[in-house]
This record gives structure tokens, C-alpha cells and sequence, in this order.
């Protein structure tokens, strides 16, 4: 039954979007829905959309045909190459009714009615060269716009108002959490209802994702009491859990580490006096820190080891007491013997010796530390003095330039002083002949005169 009503529903659908789009005899839309206009005052195009398609009659080439949408209106219109008085228009609704129609519907859910030509221009002759198939003086004109026009009904149409929600609701329910959020009620116990057109979409989203109340609440949080306690109960387990498994880990740590400090104390107390010793200090002669061994110190406190008897065991001996063995046995090779007043003496003289070199040497190496100090200080004086002379020598060849910029300046006025004298001076001439041909014509010479 279920597959049935879907079919059903599947050939309203399609049927209602290829219908044939009718003439209108509904004359009121016109009134209420006027013709937009294709141009505005400066003759460039309205429009809202194009689509390229061979809109043209007798021609098969693809041309940019444009859409305008307005309030329940649509018109289109391309420019064509007229070759022939009649079927520019019906031709153009071949390609542009399907526009029209999903329009009306996506818009309005409403049918779309053609309406004859569209309206270019608020001007007579605009609107006859846009969308007349015009013919001037018996030819027929190159290239003209086709223009056409639709209206949408003002009475929505009720399978495509279903055909709409249907849509609506395909796109709102394209997760399982949408479809929960969406039809699950607030107390989680149902579904909640939806228009009869909708069950069957509702039902196919509920089978698609595998959902059930008991699932849609879980993933919704609308759970019912007896889920939260149930919930809550399980969530107190897993914690119990955590922390029983956490106990027994602590436990099972403890117990590892107490068997091995048994294990290591068992060892260390087999080891002998040397190899305690070894483990204990250090090649330059010192105790380990005791903080890090403290079983190997808690061995050695009771077996009452010094850090001399280990010192003496392993033959490791710090600095200063290596340098006291060896001016001892320099000491006795020179004829000393030991434990007696003359071998410390000699002992204390080579110490004095010895810290008297390193005073030497400390000094040899304190003067070649100045001698590098004051060479690197004399580098940094010469580096800074380079840099001010080229300084020094920027701002020079600053001054030359400047000053052969000055005498080319002097110069330059000086000829045009010269200029200007030498130009008074020919002035000052001309003035002069010109009195003297004056004379000359006065007293009847008129050799030179005009």
C-alpha cells in the first residue's frame, strides 16, 4: 500500500511540473501583476538570470537568452537575427516555458500563463524594436530582440504546495539526527504527527537510518525516567569499575616495587666490601648522592664504611688528595721518611712550589687574556674610526657636489647678467641711432629716411 501511494504521489509530481503553460484568460493578473520593463532609461538590459539554448528560430546556434523575475512575473528575451516575419516567439517558448514554469512553482507553488510579448522600453519605438518581428521598407530588419512574457497565478496550487513540503522536508530530514530532533516528541515516548502528504516521507527517513524510539532518544537526550536511572546506574558501575581497576593497578605496583627493593637489598647484601664500595663512590673519589642510593648507603652505614676505607678499597681518590700521595712519594724518593717532621715539610714546600706555578700560570694566562682584550678593544677603535672617515668622506664629496652645484649656479647668472648687459648696450645704441636718423630727417637729409 505504502509503494502504491508513493507511485501515486511520484505522477502528481511529475505531472505537475510538465504541464502545458496556457494562455491567460485570467485578465485581472495583468492588472495586478503589470509587465516589467526589459531596458531601463539608458537602454541596458533588466535582468536576473540567463541560460544558453538555440533560442533563435531558423538557427541552430546556442545564444544567451535572458531571464527577468519580478513579483509573479517572467519574462525572456534574446537578440536574434530576423530573417523571417512569424515564429521568433512561439520558437522561444520551446526553451524558456520550462523556466517559467519552475519558477511560478519553486516561487509561488503556483501555475505559469503566457502572456503574449514582453515590454521593452516605456518607450513606443524602444518597445517596437525589442520584441516586434518588425519588417522596414519590405526588408527584414538584421538583428531584433524576441521578448516574451509570463505570469504566475495568484492562487497557489495545492500539489505543488505538497510537492514543496515534501522537498522541505527531504532536506531537513538528511541525517538520522535531523529525523530525531524533528519527529521524536519531547517526552521521547512517540512521534510526533505530521501532514498525511509527509507519512510516507517520515516513514522512509525512520527505515532508512534504522531508527526506533528507544535510538532517537539516545541520540536526542529525551530520555524517559526509567533510561535516566537506568543510565545513571550503568554510569556509577563503569566508575566503580575504573576505580576498583585503578586500586588493583596501585596495588599490583606497590607489590612489584616492594619486591624488588627485597630483591636489591638481598643483592647488595651479598656483594663484598670492593664492590659496595665501586657502586657507592664516584671515580673522582666522592659518595654517590645518597638521596638516589639510599639502599646502597643504608648497606654501607651498617657495615661501618668510611669514605677513606672505600677510598683505600677502590683506589679512587679525589684531586687533592692524589696530589698529596704523589708529593709524598716524591718526598720519599728524595731520601724523607715517612711519618716524620722533614717528609711534611717537604711535602708543604712542594705545595708551595706547585702554587706557585699555578700563580705563574695564572698570571701568563690573565696577561694574555688583557693582551687579547685590549687587541680586540684596538680592532673596535679602528673599525669605528673607518667608519668615521668614510663618513667624513661622504659628507666631502656631499660638499663638492654641492659646491660645483653652487659655481655652476654662479656662472649660469653671471652669463645671464653678461646677457643682460651686453642686450642694454644694444638697446641703449639702437636708441641712440634712432634719435640721430630723427635729426638727420629734421634738417632735410633724408638719406635714410622712410
Amino acid at each position: 500500500m505504502r509503494i502504491l501511494i508513493l507511485i501515486l504521489m511520484l505522477i502528481s509530481f511529475n505531472a505537475a511540473h510538465s504541464y502545458e503553460i496556457k494562455d491567460l484568460d485570467k485578465k485581472s493578473l495583468n492588472s495586478k501583476f503589470p509587465k516589467p520593463v526589459l531596458e531601463d532609461g539608458w537602454g541596458d538590459r533588466n535582468y536576473s538570470t540567463t541560460f544558453d539554448a538555440p533560442s533563435c528560430y531558423n538557427s541552430s546556434k546556442s545564444k544567451k537568452t535572458y531571464t527577468l523575475e519580478g513579483n509573479h512575473t517572467f519574462d525572456a528575451y534574446v537578440a536574434c537575427r530576423i530573417t523571417s516575419p512569424l515564429g521568433y516567439h512561439k520558437h522561444l517558448r520551446v526553451h524558456s516555458d520550462s523556466y517559467a514554469r519552475n519558477y511560478c512553482e519553486t516561487k509561488y507553488q503556483s501555475l505559469a500563463f503566457y502572456r503574449g510579448l514582453s515590454k521593452a522600453s516605456d518607450l513606443t519605438g524602444k518597445a517596437f524594436r525589442l520584441t516586434g518581428d518588425v519588417i522596414s521598407l519590405g526588408l527584414y530588419a538584421n538583428k531584433r530582440t524576441v521578448g516574451i512574457s509570463y505570469v504566475c497565478d495568484d492562487i497557489k496550487n495545492k500539489q505543488m504546495v505538497i510537492n514543496k513540503e515534501i522537498n522541505n522536508f527531504k532536506l531537513s530530514s538528511s541525517s538520522k539526527e535531523k529525523v530525531c530532533y524533528m519527529l521524536l516528541s519531547d517526552d521521547g515516548l512517540g512521534w510526533l504527527p505530521v501532514k498525511k502528504h509527509l507519512e510516507n516521507q517520515a516513514n522512509n527517513r525512520i527505515d532508512q537510518f534504522s531508527l526506533d524510539l528507544k535510538k532517537c532518544r539516545k541520540i536526542t537526550g529525551r530520555l524517559t525516567k526509567k533510561e535516566i536511572a537506568a543510565e545513571t546506574l550503568e554510569r556509577l558501575k563503569k566508575d566503580n569499575e575504573k576505580k576498583r581497576i585503578a586500586e588493583e593497578l596501585k596495588a599490583a605496583k606497590e607489590k612489584d616495587e616492594l619486591e624488588k627493593k627485597l630483591k636489591e637489598i638481598k643483592r647488595l647484601s651479598e656483594l663484598s666490601d670492593l664492590d659496595l664500595c665501586k657502586e657507592t663512590v664516584s671515580l673522582d673519589g666522592n659518595f654517590y648522592n645518597a638521596a638516589s642510593n639510599q639502599l646502597e648507603f643504608g648497606e654501607i652505614g651498617k657495615r661501618n664504611l668510611t669514605l677513606t676505607r672505600c677510598q683505600n678499597l677502590t683506589d679512587r681518590y679525589t684531586p687533592e688528595i692524589k696530589s698529596r700521595m704523589l708529593k709524598t712519594k716524591e718526598c720519599k724518593a728524595l731520601g724523607f721518611k715517612e711519618e716524620t717532621p722533614e717528609i711534611g715539610n717537604c711535602i708543604l714546600k712542594l705545595m708551595e712550589f706547585e702554587a706557585i706555578a699555578k700563580g705563574v700560570e695564572i698570571s701568563k694566562k690573565n696577561k694574555e687574556d688583557e693582551l687579547v682584550k685590549k687587541k680586540k678593544e684596538a680592532e673596535e677603535l679602528i673599525e669605528i674610526e673607518k667608519e668615521k672617515l668614510a663618513l667624513e668622506k661622504a659628507k666631502l664629496q656631499q660638499l663638492r657636489k654641492q659646491a660645483a652645484i653652487a659655481e655652476e649656479e654662479a656662472l649660469q647668472a653671471k652669463r645671464q647678467a653678461d646677457a643682460l648687459k651686453a642686450k642694454n648696450r644694444t638697446d641703449s645704441y639702437n636708441r641712440a641711432m634712432d634719435s640721430l636718423k630723427g635729426l638727420s630727417c629734421y634738417y632735410g637729409n633724408t638719406w635714410d629716411c622712410y
